[in-house]
């Protein structure tokens, strides 16, 4: 397994905890910069692949800690994607999930089908004050909506 995980004792009570599942590990210092400009104490944690991540989903919600936010990239290195992630947990995250891809907006409907209940979507490459307005909404830090907030639809 391929993932960085924090011992509970270590973290803050009031630090934010992040995880990002994406398989470009030259990512990392780009989240890294991204998150800082949240304004919070954020604890960033990663999986690089769909099976990692799944693990440490099933985990937080069993150690009933589960995580503020989860980013994932569409596609990752095996056959699974952060949409199946997505399809699995997000009604146990209640809406925490934003999913990111440089791919086509209407490209992406189209795979998703129809449906109500839909993810947060952040298109490659990122704009940082984009990004950060999103992060802040969906962690519920702040008390406007991202003005763009864009679910699949």
């Amino acid at each position: 397994m391929n993932f960085h995980k924090v011992p509970f004792e270590a973290m803050d009570s009031l630090q934010k905890r992040v995880l990002i599942i994406e398989d470009d590990l030259t990512a990392i210092s780009l989240w890294k910069e991204l998150l800082s400009g949240v304004g919070e104490k954020v604890l960033i944690e990663w999986a690089s692949c769909e099976e990692d991540a799944r693990f440490m989903l099933w985990n937080s919600i069993l150690e009933d800690r589960k995580y503020d936010l989860v980013i994932t990239d569409i596609y990752l290195s095996s056959h699974r994607t952060g949409l199946d992630l997505w399809k699995s947990f997000h009604e146990e995250f209640q809406g925490k999930f934003i999913v990111v891809s440089g791919i086509d907006y209407q490209k992406l409907l189209k795979t998703l089908g129809p449906g109500l209940d839909r993810p947060f979507f952040l298109h490659k490459p990122f704009q940082f004050e984009e990004t950060i307005s999103l992060v802040r909404s969906v962690m519920g830090l702040s008390h406007f909506h991202y003005e763009n907030e864009k679910r699949i639809v």
